[in-house]
């Protein structure tokens, strides 16, 4: 029988047996096999019996040795285990002991392995833009730090990462930089190794002036001050939501020989329903509709990034992979289904919040209780028995409702808010620390202490739209119709 060993990442790898039949002399060398990846800092081996020629009640017995002697000093799963084998187990009464599964992929796709999948692999979040499609929004919080149902966006994609075994991660921040810092300081939340990288200059006085370098130049600067970059690098726009797998990602980057691996995705839920229904009825679609969009995620080689013309205001769709590809780079794509958004605008962020409520995105969990389906509760949050909701409603920490008050379709109270009796929330999202008047209605906004948008105009366009009530000459209507007049009018929202 021999045993290979197969590095998955610096913390995972497979034991791949192959030829006799497992006996209980296979012990011994299982463990020696153990303990050569534990000296290499392994944590968690998959040993793939997909090779061996049978595993009897002797086989058997060397299996719960090598466990019960390694689990307590790494994880270990078994996989392919062959019929005969099973059965045996199975008659020895052990049957769920040994973590099994049909094959080495399948025990690598697992949670419990996933957590190691890509172990020393960096990834660096882009999060110093000043969001300005999200005003007011974002003016002082930036972006990636908007809470999400009792969590910041950057939060949950700091865990996403931690789930695949991602430590060492960095952050360029510039716009309210110093909110994003003073949260996962105080927090604690910073994972393993959370690194800032400020976008700026100081200024003759001594201030800090945030000035965004662009995303392609902060990948060259972090090269070539920092030397931030070996082996392969997850580079990840901060304001993306997505339960993309990174693992899988990771090893067809790796299969392919890419130097740049960018994540693509057809964006089916945006598409206009009569798009939906040609596309169901497996009509072509329009060119348009039919090309993959870039999802700001990307996996680099670190040769890459470490050659590039470290140069302000570039940025990577528009200048990096375009360079990549003059100097006979191979750039490749990973299609796999998965599910992101990105949060862009102020409809975006409600959509995520609506879309998250109901169930609809698995990336994003309220956090909290579930006192009932559809109601979360932070803690120290106070809900009178007498407040009317009816959901799906999440109510953030400290958050105080009182009797009388009426919360309806999905809605989000951020903490600390106050919501008086007699007051009406409806589809809408209420900022941290905001206070909602008794009497006061509040219908399908986004609202906070000194403002209020309707999220479903919040498309961030620059445009002045045109009151409703404001007819140039040509819009004059016909004689007797009445259907264009009367209408208020509407405020801009940037």
């Amino acid at each position: 029988m021999r045993i290979e060993t197969e590095a998955l990442s610096q913390t995972l790898c497979v034991l791949r047996l192959t030829g006799a039949s497992l006996t209980s002399t296979s012990a011994a060398r299982l463990g020696d096999a153990c303990e050569e990846a534990l000296s290499r800092g392994v944590e968690a081996a998959i040993v793939d019996l997909g090779g061996c020629a049978g595993t009897g009640y002797t086989g058997i017995a060397a299996l719960m040795e090598l466990y019960t002697t390694y689990s307590e000093r790494m994880r270990l799963v078994f996989a392919g285990l062959e019929a005969e084998g099973r059965r045996a187990l199975d008659r020895a009464g052990l049957t769920g002991i040994l973590p099994l599964f049909d094959s080495a992929a399948q025990a690598a796709a697992a949670p419990e392995m996933q957590r190691h999948a890509l172990s020393g692999t960096t990834a660096i979040l882009l999060c110093a833009g000043r969001g300005k499609r999200m005003r007011p929004l974002s003016d002082e919080t930036p972006k990636p730090m908007i809470d999400l149902l009792g969590r910041p966006m950057l939060e949950r994609m700091l865990a996403h990462l931690a789930g695949f075994g991602i430590g060492d991660t960095i952050v360029n921040t510039a716009h309210r930089g110093d909110v994003i810092r003073t949260h996962f300081r105080e927090s604690g939340r910073c994972g393993p190794a959370l690194f800032f990288a400020p976008e700026g200059r100081r200024m003759p006085d001594g201030r800090w002036e945030s000035r965004p370098l662009g995303t392609g130049s902060t990948l060259a600067r972090l090269a070539r001050d920092h030397a931030a970059f070996t082996g392969d690098v997850f580079v990840i726009a901060g304001d993306v939501l997505t339960d993309i797998d990174l693992a899988d990602m990771a090893r067809q980057h790796r299969a392919s020989g890419a130097d740049v691996t960018v994540a693509v995705a057809q964006r089916d839920q945006d598409m206009p329903a009569a798009a939906r229904l040609l596309a169901a009825a497996g009509a072509a679609q329009p060119l348009a509709l039919a090309v993959p969009q870039d999802v700001g995620v990307y996996l680099f080689k670190a040769e890459v990034l470490n050659a590039l013309h470290d140069q302000a205001g570039r940025t990577i769709a528009g200048d990096l992979l375009p360079e990549i590809l003059a100097r006979g780079g191979r750039i490749r794509t990973y299609q796999a289904p998965f599910f992101w958004t990105s949060i862009d605008t102020g409809r975006d962020y409600y959509d995520a919040v609506a879309g998250s409520l109901r169930g609809q995105r698995d990336c994003v969990t309220p956090e909290g209780t579930e006192i009932r389906p559809g109601l979360w509760v932070m803690p120290g949050a106070q809900v009178s028995p007498q407040a009317r909701i009816e959901g799906p409603c999440h109510i953030g920490e400290g958050a105080v409702i009182e009797a009388g008050a009426v919360i309806k379709g999905a809605c989000a109270i951020g903490a600390h808010c106050i919501v008086e009796g007699r007051s009406v929330i409806d589809n809408s999202v209420i900022r941290p620390g905001t206070r909602v008047e008794a009497g006061a209605m509040v219908l399908e906004m986004i609202a906070g202490a000194d403002w209020a948008v309707e999220h479903r105009f919040a498309t961030g366009s620059q445009e002045e739209p045109l009151p409703l009530d404001m007819l140039s000459q040509a819009q004059e209507p016909a004689a007797g119709d009445l259907r264009a007049t009367g209408l208020r009018s509407l405020p801009r929202i940037a």
